[in-house]
This record gives structure tokens, C-alpha cells and sequence, in this order.
């Protein structure tokens, strides 16, 4: 029997490229193996190439992807044209940090319509995954950072760790900063960068000791391509039901 419904978790990063997509879609996984409808939503991505139905990024559209496809069959989606710019509304094409991305190509990230866009999302899903991009800090406009946009969106964070020399640093700034925002991190996740990295053990031991949030699991040096049912194998979302 499930034990929650209507619960969404934002993917944080220790920095960019540290498996954000890889946690999304295993959480991803590892939901629908319980048999819950989960949505995803990846509302900022950088660097993009051209498909038959036009720009798309990697990471989004294996999110996409995985998305029940029991959602898709909602009331709400029926008229959709295009359901890739429902997972992500802003896309820029070029690889770089999404301020400048928007500044080139003359666009506004609009956080209200990315939380309108999330909110309908949540409406017709059990479970809703949604990842960053970059780290917790970067720079959405010239404004906001990614930090204001999860503020808006008020949901649970879960942080990637990207094990790798360095990640107690990046991983301890990066948790204090959410705290320091007064937002809320219900777990982390570690994933190995760096497979012949020194003293893993004791660097989760440590982030252990000094985060208030349990560790989903240590998602191994896997090769490419990484399936996300693989993935699901190494996360133990019976933590997050538990809360």
C-alpha cells in the first residue's frame, strides 16, 4: 500500500556535472517500481542540439523519458502539443551558465512560470522529480540564482554529491547554504566521480557526521550508458517514504 502521495523533490548539486540527472533518474525509477505516477521536470537546461522536434537537451529528454506514462494520459495533457517543453520550458543552446545562455539568446527566466508549470505537474502526478542546474549558487539572470528559484518552489531538496577530491568542501558549503536559506534538505546522495579517489569511506563517514539528513545511497563508477534501472538499484527511496 503507499504510504504517501503528491510529493515532490528538488536534485541539488555540488556543482555542475556531479550526476544530477543520474539521482533524478533513478529516484525516478525507484518510484515507479512502487508503483506510484511520476512526473519529472528539468525547468532550466544548457546546451542543446537539434532533433526532429526541435532543440532539445540530453539530460531533459532522458527525463522525459522516464515520466510515467500514465501522466501523460491526465486530462490536463490531452491538447499538448509538445510534451518536451512541459519537462523544460527554458532551453538555451549553448553550454554556459544559464544567465549568460538567456542573456544571448534575449530571454527572461521567469521563476513564477516555472513554479505555474511545476504546480500543474504536481497536480497530475504522485510523485514529482525536479533537477537543477549547475550548483546551488549559480546564477539564473542577473537577479536570481538557482538557490531563489528553489525558495519559490518550496519543495524537499535532495543534494547530489559528486565524490571526487574535494567533495567534503563542496558538499559542506553547499549544505550550509541551504540551511543558511532556511530551506529544507531531506537527503543527499553520493556518486563517484573519481573511482581511484582516496579515503571514500571516511569523506561519506564525514558528510555523514555533519549533515541532518540520511544518505540515500552511493551510486558506484558505473559505465556509460548508465540505465536507470541501474541506477534505482543503489537508492533507497523506503527513507523518503518513511518521512
Amino acid at each position: 500500500m503507499k504510504q504517501i502521495a503528491k510529493k515532490s523533490f528538488f536534485i541539488a548539486g555540488t556543482d555542475t556535472g556531479v550526476g544530477k540527472t543520474e539521482v533524478s533518474l533513478g529516484l525516478m525509477e525507484s518510484f515507479k517500481r512502487r508503483d506510484y505516477c511520476v512526473a519529472g521536470m528539468k525547468p532550466i537546461a544548457c546546451g542543446g542540439m537539434e532533433s526532429s522536434q526541435g532543440l532539445e537537451n540530453e539530460d531533459a529528454s532522458r527525463i522525459l523519458a522516464a515520466i510515467s506514462a500514465d501522466f501523460w494520459r491526465r486530462e490536463a495533457w490531452c491538447a499538448t502539443p509538445r510534451r518536451y517543453e512541459i519537462v523544460n520550458p527554458y532551453m538555451f543552446k549553448l553550454p554556459i551558465a544559464p544567465h549568460i545562455a538567456a542573456e544571448k539568446e534575449n530571454v527572461n527566466i521567469n521563476i513564477a512560470s516555472i513554479e505555474r508549470q511545476l504546480r500543474k505537474i504536481e497536480s497530475n502526478a504522485e510523485v514529482t522529480i525536479v533537477e537543477g542546474v549547475g550548483g546551488w549558487q549559480v546564477p539564473i539572470s542577473q537577479q536570481s540564482t538557482m538557490q531563489d528559484l528553489v525558495k519559490v518552489l518550496n519543495i524537499p531538496i535532495i543534494l547530489t554529491v559528486g565524490l571526487k577530491l574535494g567533495a567534503l568542501n563542496h558538499s559542506l558549503l553547499t549544505y550550509q547554504a541551504i540551511k543558511n536559506a532556511g530551506l529544507h534538505c531531506c537527503a543527499w546522495v553520493a556518486n563517484t566521480l573519481d573511482s581511484e579517489m582516496s579515503c571514500v569511506t571516511e569523506n561519506i563517514q564525514a558528510i555523514n557526521q555533519r549533515f541532518d539528513c540520511p544518505c540515500l545511497g552511493v551510486i558506484p563508477d558505473l559505465a556509460l550508458p548508465i540505465s536507470s534501472q541501474l541506477l534505482a538499484d543503489f537508492l533507497d527511496v523506503d527513507i523518503l517514504l518513511s518521512m
